[in-house]
């Protein structure tokens, strides 16, 4: 997340890190800083077996523990934030945001979060198939009490969890669901915003037209599959309704790239669309596993350049956006 952030790794690169200067925990975050700047060198002269991150993982955490990925976010972010004070605006500018929650019988409507670091957490469920956004969407809508829904104000750089793992209370023990999930280059965030502001009702019009449309060629898929199945000897009774049907999903198709055009405009108007920049993979179970990352390029170039680098420790590999897709979006066979 920070590698790929340019506007943070700018501002790591301008400061002047004195000797000392731990933070409240006692940790010597000018050291930690000073590796985290060298490794970002490493990456930027495109030099993948030169690239260990093995020292400044070391200088963050003793040898003995140990950590998962959110809480190694959490220990750098803490870091960052404590470090010199240009680097604690900037990382105030670009990861900070505000939570609002919906509330009903309060005298108080709409409660406001802050929140230093805009992490949302995911879940994903056993069903296959789903994708980011319809995940996203549930996300507002996943809340207990007297609360109706939750909406954000968003930071320029976002950080987005998917949980995983799960309790299974028959067999007493946690394990790791492998549904697949998709998610795409560029991520229009208009389901996370307020929903009454006035600005995002051309969004959501657009947002509630291609579901209507998405179900309709869902549903001309599966007549067309069904009827392709059901000719007999004489296809060409069939020909007919089979040509309509092929002329409806044209029509239905057209209409819903359309409808992705208008809503990818309105986003980009809004300042909504995020671009995906890095992932970061556990491997494993739930009680062991391992992490490594992909993160997007400093060197992309045009199509057919190797668009990703895998950081796996201190190996360290150029790959293309299929390869990322394949072990990221996960499923069966999947880490």
């Amino acid at each position: 997340l920070f590698a790929a952030t340019p506007v943070f790794r700018g501002a790591l690169f301008q400061l002047d890190f004195p000797k000392g200067g731990r933070n409240g925990g006692g940790q010597d975050a000018s050291a930690v800083l000073r590796g985290l700047r060298d490794l970002f060198a490493e990456m930027d002269m495109g030099l993948p077996g030169a690239i260990d991150a093995g020292d400044l993982y070391r200088t963050i955490f003793r040898r003995s523990e140990e950590a998962d990925v959110a809480e190694q976010m959490q220990r750098l972010f803490a870091l960052a934030t404590g470090g010199p004070g240009p680097l604690k605006e900037v990382c105030r500018e670009l990861f900070s945001g505000d939570m609002y929650e919906r509330q009903r019988n309060d005298p108080v409507p709409v409660r406001r979060v802050p929140l230093d670091f805009c992490q949302l957490d995911l879940c994903v469920s056993e069903v296959g198939g789903l994708s980011l956004e319809d995940l996203l969407d549930e996300h507002t809508r996943d809340v207990q009490g007297n609360i109706e829904g939750r909406s954000y104000r968003l930071p320029p750089v976002l950080w987005l969890n998917l949980d995983r793992f799960v309790f299974d209370r028959e067999s007493g023990r946690g394990r790791k669901h492998k549904a697949r999930l998709t998610f795409p280059d560029v991520l229009n965030l208009w389901m996370l915003v307020p929903p009454d502001e006035p600005w995002v009702q051309p969004l959501r019009r657009c947002a509630a037209q291609r579901a209507e449309l998405l179900a309709a060629l869902a549903a001309n898929r599966a007549e067309l599959a069904a009827q392709s199945a059901a000719v007999g000897e004489r296809p060409e009774d069939a020909e007919e309704s089979l040509m309509g049907l092929v002329e409806v999903q044209e029509a239905l198709s057209d209409e819903i790239l359309q409808l992705e055009e208008q809503l990818a405009q309105h986003g980009a108007e809004q300042e909504l669309l995020y671009q995906l920049q890095a992932v970061i993979v556990h491997q494993g179970r739930v009680d062991t596993g391992h992490y490594f990352a992909y993160t997007r390029s400093p060197m992309e170039r045009g199509p057919t350049h190797q668009a990703w680098v895998r950081m796996n420790d201190a190996a360290v590999s150029l790959c293309g956006k299929d390869e990322m897709r394949r072990v990221c979006e996960g499923g069966e066979g999947g880490p």
